[in-house]
């Protein structure tokens, strides 16, 4: 063999090297790619199928609450409704656009709020579901009840809860869907929406959305 030809053969072995590390390292970021997409689409629609469970118990059951709304907000004559936990794990403020607060008696004994508190049989459950940042500032869907919030699902952005209202009076639907400030009365909330974003921290995954319509079939007359 020349020095020519052995040049060349370094020069091939080379060229067939760095093609292979390159197609290791495209199928290597795909993957991480693929996994974070999925891990993201798999925490999302988790957090949305326990959110689920946990709002449609709004004011259960149904003649429990004459008084109370299932959700806590405005009775519509400039008051609140009360939180009728005596000591939950948050100030009693009413929901808003971004923080949903709901309460119902627990329906069986051993059941586990969305904050993972266990609660027996009629026992008040009173929750509030926001944004919540972390140590590190990022911020994660938290469910919380007597104690401090508990994530649901981290790196989520653009919470936006929208309050389906019932009105005898709405031409076209009966139940109007807005902002908190448009309820005149959360007694009349018959249903929720949710919507949210989670992100990833793969740098070429963008945030996935995810939307829910929650009927409270409890508060619905």
């Amino acid at each position: 063999m020349t020095f020519v030809e052995l040049m060349i053969a370094v020069v091939l072995s080379l060229v067939t090297m760095g093609a292979t590390l390159a197609l290791f390292s495209s199928t290597k970021n795909t993957f991480a790619l693929q996994q974070a997409v999925s891990q993201v689409q798999s925490d999302g629609n988790a957090a949305l199928a326990l959110l689920k469970q946990q709002i449609r118990l709004a004011g259960h059951p149904e003649d429990s609450l004459t008084v109370q709304s299932g959700v806590v907000g405005t009775d519509g004559s400039g008051g609140d409704y009360a939180i009728v936990d005596a000591s939950p794990g948050f100030t009693e403020t009413a929901s808003d656009d971004s923080s949903l607060i709901i309460q119902f008696e627990a329906p069986r004994d051993g059941f586990f709020n969305c904050a993972g508190e266990e609660f027996d049989f009629e026992d008040m459950v009173t929750v509030r579901i926001a944004l919540t940042a972390d140590a590190s500032g990022v911020n994660g869907l938290t469910c919380q009840g007597t104690g401090d919030p508990a994530e649901l699902v981290s790196n989520v952005s653009n919470l936006l809860i929208q309050y389906g209202e019932y009105s005898s009076a709405a031409a076209s639907s009966p139940v109007v869907y807005g902002a908190y400030g448009d309820v005149g009365n959360a007694r009349n909330v018959v249903a929720v929406r949710l919507s949210f974003d989670v992100g990833s921290d793969h740098p070429e995954l963008q945030p996935r959305s995810f939307t829910t319509t929650v009927p409270m079939r409890n508060q619905i007359h």
